[in-house]
């Protein structure tokens, strides 16, 4: 049973390199041979021992007719399968020349059979064994035995090297789609927050511009260099885009979070949390649409389209900011003042002459100075106290947080002054100022 199991093996073998001839009368032969070699895969060459043998003895009856009529036809990969055949039933040729060319014959087939299957940019052939062997019989046969053994050679190696450079090829173009990809896809940068509502055209416009450039990489080109990313050695891309993948999900349901607490209190907060989500589904949309219907891939990318939508669209998130914000403009209060220093509060009032409109109330919030030191030396550099301001401008009042500030010069502080003028207050109800 293992002979007919080792016979079945070589006969794939012969089939996978076999030509067939030209010539009408030796390709009638050949069909012969090919009957004899494929009844041989059904008997026992222990148990049908004579039988195995007469159909070995048609095959080579067969392949000698066919050195008749087609001369030029190389037989080798045929005498060499009636060899392996004669050899399980004892039957071989024991003459060097025909042991010697069964040693070549297998070396060329295993070469051609495994090596062709694994190219990579860096193989190179495997060819060494059937060079051996043909420098070693260049003078103990004729060269016209050996020519078609080099001949086979010659064209394998065309083949490979031929291979090879659609490897180094592949590799080539995989390396330049990845650099352009993380270009388009994570280097180039487009702003989807802000806090000024004059900004808020522009974070609009950058999502639509995204997304054409995204999309502008979905060529035919880059979509069958993307299915190939799986066979870079790193496999680098499309892991990173799954790493990804699970910061991006975590923003989303921090968002989802921060609506259920009110986070929401203004237009452009929510605008801008809105671009956000939209550039994530813009993004792993392209990612289907560039690496295909990946199941992992299309499970992330159909999550967050559906955590998006459960989030509501762009004018509900507005709504929720609107009814937040008269919310919190209506609990908004100051904080208690702690004490009351008038001679301070000349210096923040007239500290406070950039901003525009009328001091409502200013209330202190330190008890004391306090005092920044250097972190090495330990010397006083500056000393500072917290305050908040109302000011009352068009019938609107603001709450503003801010600091009274004096430097030290090394001797004593120099005259106060007001700090945190970047700060745009926050809208409070002119009632509630007490």
């Amino acid at each position: 049973m293992k002979k007919i199991i080792m016979y079945l093996l070589l006969a794939f073998v012969f089939k996978a390199n076999a030509q067939e001839p030209t010539n009408p009368a030796a390709k009638a032969q050949y069909k012969t041979y090919k009957g004899a070699i494929d009844k041989l895969a059904t008997l026992d060459p222990v148990e049908k021992v004579a039988a195995y043998k007469n159909q070995i003895s048609q095959a080579q009856a067969a392949v000698k007719n066919i050195k008749k009529y087609e001369p030029s036809f190389n037989v080798s990969s045929l005498e060499s399968e009636i060899l392996k055949h004669k050899t399980l039933v004892g039957d071989a040729p024991k003459d060097e020349k025909a042991i010697d060319f069964a040693k070549l014959r297998a070396e060329m087939d295993k070469m051609k059979s495994e090596n062709l299957q694994t190219v990579t940019p860096s193989s190179n052939g495997n060819w060494g064994q059937v060079q051996f062997y043909l420098d070693l019989y260049k003078n103990k046969y004729p060269e016209t035995e050996l020519a078609p053994y080099k001949k086979e050679l010659e064209d394998y190696k065309v083949t490979y090297k031929s291979k090879v450079g659609e490897k180094k090829q592949e590799r080539k173009d995989l390396n330049s789609f990845e650099d352009e990809f993380k270009k388009v896809y994570f280097r180039d940068t487009y702003d989807f927050e802000t806090d000024k509502e004059e900004n808020l055209s522009i974070i609009e416009s950058n999502v639509n511009t995204y997304q054409k450039n995204l999309e502008a990489f979905i060529t035919s080109e880059h979509i069958a260099v993307a299915s190939k990313t799986d066979e870079h050695p790193s496999k680098s891309l499309f892991k990173m885009v799954m790493d990804a993948s699970s910061g991006d999900k975590s923003t989303i349901a921090e968002i989802k979070k921060n609506i259920s607490k009110k986070y929401f209190t203004r237009k452009v907060k929510a605008v801008s949390f809105y671009c956000k989500l939209q550039s994530y589904q813009i993004k792993y949309n392209c990612y289907r649409k560039l690496f295909g219907e990946k199941p992992e891939l299309v499970a992330i990318c159909e999550e967050i389209n559906r955590e998006v939508k459960s989030i509501g669209t762009k004018e509900e998130l507005i709504a929720i900011a609107s009814k937040n914000y008269i919310e919190e403009v209506k609990n908004r209060r100051m904080s208690p003042a702690v004490r009351t220093d008038a001679a301070l509060e000349t210096d923040i009032r007239n500290g406070l002459k950039k901003l525009e409109g009328t001091i409502v109330k200013i209330n202190l919030l330190d008890p004391d100075w306090k005092i920044q030191r250097n972190v090495i030396t330990g010397i006083a550099e500056k000393r500072y106290q917290n305050f908040e301001v109302v000011m009352k401008n068009n019938g609107t009042c603001k709450l503003y947080y801010l600091f009274l500030t004096a430097d030290f010069d090394g001797s004593k502080y120099l005259s106060n002054l007001v700090t945190g003028y970047n700060s745009e207050g926050a809208e409070i109800l002119c009632e509630n100022v007490k």
